[in-house]
């Protein structure tokens, strides 16, 4: 206000000037304030004593009631509260980094603006853990440059780095060999213990499998029935922690590694494999049939579409499958 009335507007009355300024302080202190009663109420409901577990609770699925394989369609279900809370905190965390080193300045005492650090702090780690055991996956890229530098300097987790590991599972081979006692108590520490380390692997895979959903139905649903037994074995006690992710570290190897006939050189046929009772000559044959059948642009083109299931319709005359699984195949692959 003052450089303003003595320099370029000094020729109008100040009062005039004060309809067309503000404080960009004082509003940047209200929509810190507003931002951060906004993420509080999204949060009132979490049960005490509001640790990360709990959080996951309100947020994701209830661990105690949830069966294995209910956790897939309640972590959909309960996708629209999640993704509110993420947005809030992003906000809150924008608004933070407009003013974070003049806290001061926009009104805070000391001791307030290290009260609001340690709470943006903490909202932002639970968010980080969140959507981690969710197998929600946030892209920095989508954060501005000034967001993440002030991420790098004051909000992001010690474990960051750990967990990131946990995405590509090389957190598995660390934890399996022994010599990641260091690794281990960061990623506990982040993710609410070992059942939240336990979560957010097993999140991960099924992220993984659910890719396979509509590409490859069979594989998909034989690998979610051993995610959904090994998950419940944990919970019940029959596995233990360890003995937990070195099963699902022998899961993601099969993922990754599987043995092929020769023969079934491309990911199309081994997915007609799983899903024509594994049978390499009649893989062979409706590859084939595919292949001369599916004509470009007919995913989209409804007439091509209904060609190809002719084709598939008039082969299993003699030899019977499931057309649906096998169109949704083709649709799904990207060879074909």
């Amino acid at each position: 206000m003052k450089n303003y009335t003595t320099g370029a507007f000094s020729d109008y009355d100040k009062e005039d000037v004060k309809g067309l300024l503000t404080d960009r302080f004082e509003n940047a202190k209200r929509d810190l304030d507003t931002a951060l009663e906004r993420v509080e109420h999204l949060c009132e409901p979490v049960a005490h004593p509001k640790t990360t577990n709990e959080f996951f609770d309100y947020f994701v699925f209830d661990q105690r009631s949830t069966e294995p394989d209910e956790e897939e369609a309640a972590t959909i279900r309960s996708a629209p509260i999640r993704e509110a809370f993420y947005n809030a905190v992003k906000i809150l965390v924008t608004r933070y980094s407009a003013i974070a080193l003049e806290m001061e300045r926009a009104g805070y005492t000391t001791e307030e603006a290290q009260t609001i650090f340690e709470r943006i702090k903490n909202f932002d780690n639970i968010r980080n853990a969140i959507m981690r055991r969710a197998g929600d996956i946030v892209d920095m890229k989508l954060y501005d440059q000034q967001m993440r530098n002030i991420l790098d300097m004051y909000i992001d987790a010690k474990p960051s780095k750990v967990l990131a590991m946990l995405e590509d599972f090389s957190f598995l081979d660390l934890v399996l060999d022994g010599n990641s006692e260091e690794a281990e108590h960061e990623a506990e520490e982040a993710l609410g213990g070992k059942d939240g380390v336990a979560s957010t692997i097993t999140a991960n895979v099924r992220r993984v499998v659910n890719r396979k959903r509509e590409s490859n139905p069979e594989e998909y649903r034989k690998f979610s029935e051993r995610i959904n037994r090994l998950l419940a074995e944990y919970r019940q006690g029959v596995l233990d922690y360890k003995e937990y992710l070195k099963a699902i570290a022998e899961l993601t190897r099969e993922l990754g590694n599987r043995t092929f006939d020769p023969r079934l050189d491309t990911q199309g046929k081994q997915a007609l494999f799983d899903n024509l009772g594994e049978d390499v000559a009649l893989t062979l044959e409706v590859y084939q049939l595919i292949k001369v059948n599916a004509k470009q642009g007919f995913r989209t083109n409804d007439v091509k579409k209904s060609k190809l299931r002719r084709a598939l319709e008039s082969f299993t005359a003699s030899k019977p499958f499931d057309v649906d699984d096998i169109l949704r195949i083709a649709i799904n692959n990207p060879e074909f």
